[in-house]
């Protein structure tokens, strides 16, 4: 199932809601790159270097969840999770458990 632009984004807003400015998603990959629906959607997630300190998705995992993230996998630099009937891949570059897949 493809995933449009706009439903992106929402889903964008609803991680910043949810992470109370501790952490910030920003739209990456096809959904900002290329035209038309895509498969999957990527988000990085990057912290607020004035709240957090250095994270692992992990940490925020109950946060992802209030966003409405279902079957979340860790992987080291990404994270892959569903929303809804969505595939999402969260992606955190400053992780430091490394590539697992």
């Amino acid at each position: 199932m493809n995933i449009s632009r706009d439903m992106a984004i929402g889903l964008c807003c609803k991680l910043r809601k949810v992470l109370d400015g501790t952490h910030y998603p920003a739209l990456t990959g096809g959904q900002l790159y290329k035209i038309g629906k895509r498969k999957d959607v990527d988000i990085v997630i990057y912290r607020n270097r004035q709240k957090s300190l250095s994270f692992e998705v992990v940490d925020i995992e109950q946060k992802l969840l209030e966003a409405g993230l279902t079957d979340i996998r860790y992987y080291g630099f990404v994270t892959k999770a569903k929303w809804g009937p969505y595939e999402v891949d969260l992606m955190n570059p400053e992780t430091c458990t490394g590539d697992m897949y």
